[in-house]
């Protein structure tokens, strides 16, 4: 499983989430807290895809 994390476009930890939203402790961490994150990251890569794809475009 450690693997996947080498090749993944995105990743999300509790400790990461936890400060950005300025917890104590991971356990403050919430699932919806957990979701938001994934899906703001998830909304990045697909932002990022589509402009790498807009530049690879002919003019």
């Amino acid at each position: 499983l450690r693997g996947g994390y080498a090749i993944a476009d995105a990743t999300v930890s509790v400790q990461q989430v936890a400060g950005k939203l300025g917890y104590d402790e991971i356990d403050d961490v919430t699932t919806e807290d957990m979701v938001l994150e994934v899906l703001k990251e998830v909304e990045k890569l697909t932002r990022v895809k589509k402009m790498m794809e807009a530049a690879a475009r002919p003019f």
